[in-house]
């Protein structure tokens, strides 16, 4: 932090969402695809005195190595592992003046789940995401469909 700088609040929790798509090779093993928007992340305070606020988010383009559990028919957990390419915009606004970065970058993508098979083409997902360099994590739960 610079000095003469400080927070005064921050919210880092928001709603993120995900859309993805694969290709299971076969019983315990799929590739994916995805984009991810991981949600916003805002703040306030002040910068040599002067009043800011602060909003940041972030969106990944990434391909994983998924690995497959199943325990029976149904139900199944799975593992993930690839990389992401994320883009993460960060703006700061006060005294009248307004200023943006973006920066983009590589990093490591994991995940873990279970998923619910409802019949032979629907299932319910459940999962758990990491960007690790940016350290954000998303939890989600949605339909898988299957062709």
């Amino acid at each position: 932090m610079f000095a003469g700088s400080s927070v005064s609040s921050c919210d880092d929790t928001d709603t993120g969402f995900k859309v993805f798509g694969g290709y299971r090779i076969n019983r315990n093993f799929a590739v994916e695809l995805s984009y991810i928007d991981w949600g916003n992340i805002s703040g306030a305070g002040r910068l040599v005195g002067i009043p800011v606020s602060i909003s940041g988010d972030v969106t990944s383009f990434g391909i994983a190595a998924v690995g497959i559990l199943p325990l029976n028919e149904r139900f199944s957990l799975f593992g993930k592992a690839g990389l992401l390419s994320s883009k993460a915009t960060a703006t700061i606004s006060g005294g009248g003046i307004t200023s943006s970065d973006d920066s983009s970058d590589s990093e490591l993508h994991v995940g873990a789940g279970a998923m619910f098979n409802i019949n032979e083409r629907w299932a319910i997902r459940a999962e758990w995401e990491r960007a690790t360099d940016n350290k954000l994590e998303l939890l989600s739960v949605g339909v898988q469909f299957r062709f």
